[in-house]
């Protein structure tokens, strides 16, 4: 997208933004009730660490949730989240080789 191409979250997409194909479809679906905040995570092997959250109400009757956990590069968050990722591929690999 360019510069003159914006989206706000509760106008959707400008006009001049070229997307009349994607305006359109998103005035026929109502965006609903989304909720963002931290939560804090203590693991054991990785110790605490705070994450952002979003979670967006999905349409529709089932109460379907998406929630998203972005960890900012660089930051404490990615770190915890890279040395638990290390930590889980080494003991896949050892259960593997057990196997």
């Amino acid at each position: 997208m360019t510069s003159s191409s914006t989206i706000h979250p509760r106008s959707g997409p400008s006009r001049s933004s070229g997307a009349v194909a994607f305006a359109a479809l998103w005035s026929r679906h109502p965006v609903q009730t989304c909720v963002s905040g931290t939560n804090r995570f203590r693991h054991p092997v990785v110790g605490e660490f705070d994450l952002d959250f979003e979670m967006l109400h999905l349409p529709g009757k089932a109460g379907h949730r998406l929630m998203t956990y972005p960890a900012a590069a660089g930051s404490p968050a990615e770190a915890a989240l890279r040395l638990l990722h290390a930590d889980l591929s080494a003991e896949a690999v050892g259960v593997r080789q057990r196997a």
